[in-house]
């Protein structure tokens, strides 16, 4: 089931016959990767769905790929050849395939979705966790794609202190930490309550999660800001009902790898603004820790860079696109600002 034989095409065929024989939902997703090494892979993941209609659901899953290389055999003459089918990832599809037989014949309590994933033992792209400082490591790619090695999103979470100094942190990173290599933050949070809930009472009537003090604008600001080439938002399933169109438009189009990068203007732990080039287009995120206005000249921009700025800021407290900017755009504490020129 090595991905790109036929041996892998055949297997795929069967396993989106079996699923279809006990399912009527049934979804198969087909893609192009890259891998790490450059190739393209043709994967194909497949979904199948069983009652719906019920809202509490879990997820079954396994991956149905072989790796094409037996790279940790003790016998260093069998590194380069393919692993055994029936030794990597068998079993968990075998699982899933008579789980999903069982289903259509048991209707269970809670809803049921199968995931049998493609391409996941062809190798590996890491992103490192913990505190060590990424110098130079980029040498490692493709396997290497990103470090952490930040106080990085999920303290959030963890305590209101750390929401209440989000602005003033990051408003250093960009020029101490993400100034070494790249940083991978997982931050770009939508909910203002950050926890699944988001402000709405649990079943106890208790509500939960820590107060997030920044705007939306100045949220999606920090993808630009922050630079990793791959960026892990910390969007909620909500959010894809809740969030502006605004913020979902530009999440989907914010590039994660940059031509060019230029300073605006700031000052460390108080505000910055900074432009990151991708092809022909401009993208500039600004924030603001202080209580000082901090101001962002669009038109000058527009001049700087040549081409037509598309605004996102803070209007009212929400989120809105700004068309108005003859003047110096006034950004407040807590907020931002993303303006891309094209």
């Amino acid at each position: 089931r090595v991905p790109n034989t036929e041996a892998h095409r055949r297997c795929g065929d069967y396993l989106l016959a079996q699923l279809r024989r006990h399912s009527s939902a049934v979804t198969e997703q087909c893609v192009d990767l890259r891998a790490y090494d450059g190739t393209t892979l043709k994967a194909r993941n497949f979904v199948a769905e069983f009652y719906p209609d019920k809202p509490k659901r879990i997820l079954l899953l396994a991956h149905w790929d072989c790796r094409p290389w037996a790279d940790s055999d003790a016998d260093a003459s069998k590194h380069r050849q393919p692993v055994m089918g029936a030794n990597d990832g068998a079993s968990g599809v075998g699982v899933a395939l008579e789980v999903a037989r069982l289903l259509a014949a048991n209707e269970p309590t809670v809803g049921v979705d199968i995931l049998l994933t493609d391409a996941e033992d062809y190798g590996i792209m890491v992103i490192f966790h913990g505190c060590t400082i990424p110098r130079g490591w980029e040498r490692m790619y493709p396997n290497y794609v990103g470090s952490e090695a930040v106080r990085a999103s999920e303290n959030l979470i963890f305590g209101q202190y750390e929401c209440d100094r989000e602005s003033i942190h990051a408003s250093l990173y960009p020029y101490i930490r993400n100034t070494v290599g790249c940083m991978e933050f997982g931050g770009t949070f939508l909910n203002k309550r950050l926890e699944r809930n988001n402000g709405k009472p649990d079943a106890n009537g208790r509500v939960r999660g820590t107060i997030r003090r920044t705007t939306d604008a100045f949220e999606l600001a920090t993808a630009i800001l922050f630079q990793n080439p791959i960026q892990n938002f910390a969007i909620a399933p909500n959010n894809l009902e809740d969030a502006p169109a605004a913020a979902l438009d530009f999440l989907r189009e914010v590039p994660t790898t940059w031509d060019d990068i230029q300073y605006i203007s700031g000052e460390p732990g108080r505000n910055v603004a900074i432009a990151r080039k991708h092809g022909n287009t401009w993208y500039i995120g600004a924030v603001n820790a202080s209580e000082e206005v901090f101001s962002l000249d669009v038109k000058a921009l527009e001049a700087r860079f040549g081409g037509k700025a598309s605004v996102l800021g803070t209007v009212k407290d929400e989120l809105s696109i700004i068309t108005g900017y003859k003047k110096p755009l006034k950004i407040k504490a807590n907020d931002g600002l993303v303006v891309v020129i094209r």
